[in-house]
């Protein structure tokens, strides 16, 4: 997989929510010299489009178990997987995410992050996002691998199957127990593998655990209660916008560059540039 950065990664989102980020830029400087902060939500992977996301993980880790069991003739174990991933939250998407997209204009990127196309994607520039994000503990910054469950059952080595299978301790009483430390080495893959249906996306991601020391907060989406991260960054990270398709892009640029002017001096007209999606879509 190559992993090296594009320049640009992009955020597709609502207006709205874009209208959140940018009313809340606060000027952290000394009073001389500006300095530019807003924030952005990281979201519990729970509430992600992909439902299967956790499934496949586990069903790939559990091939890989009986794998190694075949080919090392070792005891079964398998049976006390279900119990070892709700000892280790693995039920659950363990950790927060910011999603971005290498996709500067993509019509299936607008279609389904960006409002049906009535939103906008924020460029954000790669290697100060990434540096910017690294002052926070617990986070990573992550390009996404597709694979199909052969593949990433592949992934994990024999190195990690006798740990995973060494951390399962069957007691006399026909249950077990599981030591946790053995089983850190999942956290990562768990974070940044996904089915290969979800390649077309290019996915980047920004990963917290849940582990953080951050407080958490909550809001409403589409009925649901949704756990989220705030964190603050500087708003040179910003390198440029890109109005979606079915906006009235005309009013739209205009009232974006004129927010940004008000919200923060820095960002001068043609210096951070809002441009026009040339993507030919409209909403029937």
């Amino acid at each position: 997989m190559n992993t090296e950065r594009p320049e640009v990664l992009y955020h597709y989102t609502t207006m709205n929510a874009l209208c959140n980020m940018l009313n809340g830029v606060t000027d952290r400087g000394d009073g001389q010299t500006p300095d530019y902060r807003f924030r952005i939500w990281v979201s519990c992977a729970d509430y992600m489009n992909d439902p299967l996301e956790g499934v496949f993980f586990r069903k790939c880790l559990h091939e890989a178990f009986l794998r190694y069991q075949s080919a090392h003739d070792l005891p079964d174990k398998s049976g006390y997987m279900p119990f070892a991933f709700t000892a280790l939250n693995l039920n659950r998407q363990t950790f927060y995410a910011f999603s971005l997209s290498e996709h500067a204009d993509s019509l299936p990127m607008w279609v389904a992050y960006g409002n049906n196309g009535q939103g906008v994607a924020i460029g954000f520039d790669t290697e100060e996002f990434a540096r910017a994000a690294a002052e926070y503990p617990y986070c990573h910054f992550l390009k996404m691998a597709y694979r199909t469950g052969g593949e990433f059952a592949e992934m994990f080595s024999d190195e990690d199957m006798a740990r995973a299978y060494e951390a399962i301790r069957p007691r006399e009483d026909g249950g077990c127990s599981v030591c946790y430390a053995d089983y850190d080495f999942l956290h990562d893959k768990y974070s940044h593998v996904k089915n290969r249906y979800y390649a077309a996306e290019r996915e980047w991601r920004l990963v917290f655990d849940d582990r953080s020391d951050l407080p958490k907060q909550f809001r409403e989406r589409n009925g649901l209660i949704l756990p989220y991260y705030e964190i603050e960054l500087p708003l040179k990270v910003i390198r440029h916008f890109v109005i979606g398709p079915c906006t009235n892009q005309a009013l739209s640029r205009s009232a974006l560059e004129s927010m940004l002017y008000h919200k923060a001096r820095e960002f001068r007209k043609n210096e951070r540039k809002v441009l026009l999606s040339e993507v030919p879509y409209v909403l029937r």
